[in-house]
């Protein structure tokens, strides 16, 4: 199991935000299977994620550069199903506060997915967002 602390945790974090409102849809749930192929994690593992039986918490790496990855998973989960969800939003932002993102940084990359949405945001616009506060 210790093999899949890492990867365990990321798919619980994006089964909690598919599941704030009260289920997990279809669309939700493809990606939490695609990600955890990806990953490498057995399909019996998932489906237990998928049912909240088997977690992990993220346990925030030293660099912020390395915890930007993580927040963004979840913010792209909140679209994933072609709905933006207000509830989710907030789970992400809270998220990425536990993960020590700049609040200022948060705000606006969450406004950037709204603006955009159902559209990506362009790489260029989030990389200034990340950069906020930096040199």
């Amino acid at each position: 199991m210790e093999l899949y602390e890492e990867p365990i945790a990321v798919l619980t974090m994006l089964a909690r935000v598919a599941r704030i409102n009260g289920l997990i849809d279809e669309q939700e749930k493809r990606l939490i299977e695609g990600m955890a192929e990806k990953m490498s994690v057995p399909s019996d593992m998932v489906e237990g994620i998928i049912e909240g039986k088997i977690k992990a918490e993220i346990s925030p790496p030293a660099e912020e550069w390395e915890r930007i990855p993580y927040f963004q998973m979840c913010v792209m989960m909140t679209g994933v199903n072609g709905e933006f969800d207000e509830k989710e939003a907030i789970f992400c932002k809270r998220l990425g506060q536990d993960l020590g993102l700049r609040s200022l940084v948060l705000d606006r990359v969450m406004a950037l997915f709204k603006e955009h949405f159902p559209e990506p945001v362009p790489i260029d616009e989030l990389r200034k967002a990340y950069q906020i506060g930096h040199n």
